[in-house]
């Protein structure tokens, strides 16, 4: 058994403070995109096919190094500094230009369709506002990973009009 003052169990606790440091200097990152009465609009010419929404606002974010917003664009990367689990949240009220049609939304990591962070939603009358969203469920990032939310539309040529909302990222754990 080494005693306290050794150096044995000075290496250790410094392992342990930096590792303790670490959690603490991610906790609660974020990032997040919203639109508020701008009328976002998301074209979606063919069905079943996914469009990335883009032109969002800018929300709160930790910023470079950890999460950053690419609103023109609509993405969210992780910086170097950003790595681990985070919880997607996102919640949306829109309409479209058509009837009856099915509005289908989904976040996505490098290009990858992520069917846990996804949601459906009927619209049976043209310009009918209705709401949707996406909670809770995490997914571990890493540097350079690149999150977006595509749109999919079961109809050709649909517009899909976001009233307000928003959908972002909160870390929550490390590696």
């Amino acid at each position: 058994m080494s005693p306290i003052g050794s150096s044995t169990v000075q290496s250790q606790e410094h392992e342990l403070i930096k590792r303790v440091l670490a959690e603490f200097s991610n906790y609660h990152m974020h990032g997040g995109l919203f639109t508020h009465d701008l009328v976002l609009q998301v074209t979606l010419p063919d069905k079943d096919t996914p469009v990335i929404s883009t032109n969002w606002t800018a929300g709160d974010s930790t910023g470079a190094g950890y999460v950053v917003l690419d609103a023109t664009n609509g993405t969210i990367t992780i910086g170097d500094k950003g790595i681990g689990r985070y919880q997607f949240n996102g919640s949306l009220s829109f309409s479209t230009d058509k009837a009856n049609v099915v509005i289908h939304a989904a976040i996505y990591i490098n290009d990858v369709k992520q069917l846990k962070l996804s949601f459906r939603r009927n619209i049976g009358n043209a310009n009918d506002i209705g709401n949707a969203g996406i909670t809770g469920l995490t997914e571990f990032l890493s540097a350079g990973d690149v999150v977006d939310l595509r749109w999919e539309s079961d109809t050709d040529n649909t517009v899909v009009n976001i009233e307000h909302g928003g959908w972002g990222i909160i870390w929550m754990a490390g590696e």
